[in-house]
């Protein structure tokens, strides 16, 4: 016999009336932590599923070389889109993969990049978004 368990006449595993499956933990808390863990693949994987399909779009983030305002932020960046009436599914920053020069005020090709909707590429471009090409996606 050990904490975790409480052996009957017939050698079965039984749970203690007052403690749940882990010791220190009710009954009611090991069965919430017990359902979190039996969902957490569903939840976890159903984010990654889009109604439609999607592409990428970016627009740089206004940050300048020697310069130490931050540039827009990718929280600041997706209310624009929002505000165009465009779900955005992913976001991250990233360089534009181009080389630059590196002068003083010259732009860093630092970019916001946003995963949207298919359907919803010619609203981005009224706003100033452009479509990231294919070849910066996986890099």
């Amino acid at each position: 016999m050990n904490c975790f368990s409480i052996e009957s006449n017939d050698g079965s595993f039984k749970p203690s009336a007052r403690q749940g499956w882990y010791p220190g933990l009710s009954p009611r808390m090991s069965g919430v932590i017990f359902i979190w863990i039996l969902c957490w693949p569903f939840w976890v994987h159903a984010e990654d599923v889009h109604p439609e399909s999607s592409l990428f779009v970016y627009k740089l983030d206004g940050t300048n070389h020697c310069e130490t305002a931050p540039g827009v932020s990718l929280i600041a960046m997706k209310q624009q889109l929002t505000n165009a009436g465009i779900d955005v599914y992913s976001m991250h920053k990233r360089f534009d993969g181009r080389e630059g020069i590196a002068v003083c005020g010259s732009p860093t090709g630092q970019i916001n990049i946003y995963e949207i909707p298919a359907p919803n590429l010619n609203s981005a471009l009224k706003i100033g978004f452009r479509r990231l090409p294919e070849s910066l996606i996986n890099n």
